[in-house]
């Protein structure tokens, strides 16, 4: 709560603890000063109320209608209670009875004292079914057990009762139903909890469970200098108070749909920025130390040969050039790797792929099985950079690939039979680690990796019996139309 907000709240509730502390200056016309004073903030809120509902759209207007809706029948039903009481006792005790006892025996003053809970009620149903399918153990236990606090209050209080049955019967309903909508309101808070959205919840049930007290202290017969009545005020200076809240911050409300929703969206953003990060710092590592250093190697060349005028130098320029081309192209396969928009996903026939893969290498390979899987061109790369691996740096001789449908994905077993993988590099082998100019060991498998995961699959490494390594890939099969 902001400061703006606490102050009004403390100078609207000071009128509630005049009669205790200065009983004098009300004395004459406490029953006046009660009902005038209740009606104003009831008065006041709704007129809140009705302006946020005016500059609001969507389920903020919803609970705006309920909470209107309850103030109107609230101001009516009181009135209609205490204008057809005539004389009203000046003992606290007396006169609330005189009130409830107009109540349970009048049609129309009962007829606004249960339909105060429908709005309340019609809206917390509404947005739990609303949200069903989103409410957590955590949350439905909270509710419980706030519920289970306030039944075992009722059962108290109206166990110390020395009221007539009819009051006994009308405090019980009145308790009892404070109770459901705590239930639905607190479930509604904990599922809320982390949003602003959760002060429109928390408004109804401060109301409700100030409004639940002052009623269990009048049922149980503690009403000493009308004590109830503070809770009573209390409760209608919250439902103000939390409104002016709201209407000066502009707080929204949204589904739990909506809040997953914008939580994968974050998560998604986070997600794609740390692989920026990631795709960066290994842009850093290969342009400042191996780009640089090979520039400098050309430099280099580029003097001996101004120096000494030998053609051999203009050829090692030349290869140092071809290599950084090279390099710079695996650069962009990364982009193609990691750039998620740029090509939708397709069906691709990966036996198709793997063998125009193999038919760039000199080494006996063998194809086995087939399947389409949803990927896009860079599956050619992602294959192609296996293949590579496992021959410049697993040593293999030979390569054989196995294709084969595994529930609803494709399974491509790229298997070598060269000095294998350690277990403890398998981790790090496709993190982009030990990059280096001359080798390139590590970014194949790093593009495998992300290129990969964009299509939603998995890639790892086992070991092949007696010795090499097999490169597993499950790729998704194409949705079903």
């Amino acid at each position: 709560m902001d400061k703006s907000t606490l102050m009004a709240t403390i100078l609207v509730a000071i009128p509630i603890f005049v009669p205790f502390f200065a009983p004098e200056i009300v004395s004459g016309f406490i029953d006046y000063y009660v009902i005038i004073y209740a009606l104003l903030i009831v008065a006041i809120s709704a007129i809140l109320a009705m302006l946020i509902y005016l500059g609001s759209e969507g389920e903020r207007r919803y609970l705006m209608l309920s909470i209107s809706a309850n103030l109107f029948i609230f101001a009516v039903g009181s009135c209609s209670a205490y204008f057809s009481v005539g004389e009203i006792e000046l003992e606290y005790t007396k006169a609330y009875l005189q009130l409830v006892e107009q109540i349970s025996s009048s049609p129309l003053p009962l007829l606004f004292f249960i339909g105060l809970y429908f709005p309340f009620f019609v809206y917390g149903v509404w947005k739990l079914s609303k949200e069903i399918a989103f409410i957590k153990l955590s949350d439905l236990s909270a509710g419980l057990i706030i519920a289970a606090i306030f039944v075992a209050l009722i059962v108290l209080g109206i166990g110390r009762s020395s009221y007539p049955p009819e009051v006994q019967d009308l405090y019980f309903v009145s308790l009892f139903l404070d109770t459901v909508l705590i239930f639905m309101f607190t479930i509604l808070v904990k599922m809320f909890f982390e949003t602003e959205a959760r002060v429109y919840f928390l408004i109804i049930v401060a109301y409700l469970v100030f409004w639940f007290i002052g009623d269990i202290l009048t049922i149980s017969g503690l009403t000493y200098m009308g004590i109830p009545t503070a809770f009573y005020g209390v409760a209608l200076v919250s439902i103000l108070s939390g409104l002016f809240y709201v209407y000066r911050r502009d707080v929204g409300i949204i589904a739990y749909k909506q809040l997953v929703e914008e939580k994968e969206k974050i998560s998604e953003e986070f997600r794609a920025t740390k692989e920026i990060q990631e795709v960066l710092g290994i842009l850093n590592r290969m342009l400042r130390h191996d780009v640089k250093n090979k520039l400098q190697i050309i430099l280099g060349y580029v003097e001996a040969y101004m120096a000494k005028r030998d053609d051999s130098y203009l050829q090692k320029v030349i290869e140092a050039a071809n290599e950084i081309n090279k390099y710079l192209d695996r650069i962009r396969e990364i982009d193609a790797a990691i750039s998620a928009g740029n090509e939708p996903l397709k069906p691709v026939n990966v036996r198709k792929v793997v063998e125009e893969v193999l038919k760039t290498y000199d080494i006996p390979a063998k194809v086995q099985g087939s399947g389409i899987a949803f990927a896009d061109d860079t599956l050619y790369s992602v294959i192609d950079n296996v293949v590579n691996n496992a021959i410049k740096h697993g040593k293999t001789d030979k390569i054989n690939v196995y294709i084969n449908r595994v529930e609803d994905e494709i399974e491509i077993r790229i298997v070598d039979y060269g000095v294998g993988i350690p277990s403890e590099a398998r981790k790090k082998i496709f993190e982009g680690y030990n990059i280096t100019l001359k080798e390139r060991t590590g970014l194949g498998l790093y593009i495998v990796k992300k290129a990969v995961e964009r299509y939603g699959g998995r890639v790892w490494v086992e070991d092949t019996k007696p010795k090499g390594a097999t490169f597993v890939i499950r790729l998704k099969t194409p949705p079903k139309k």
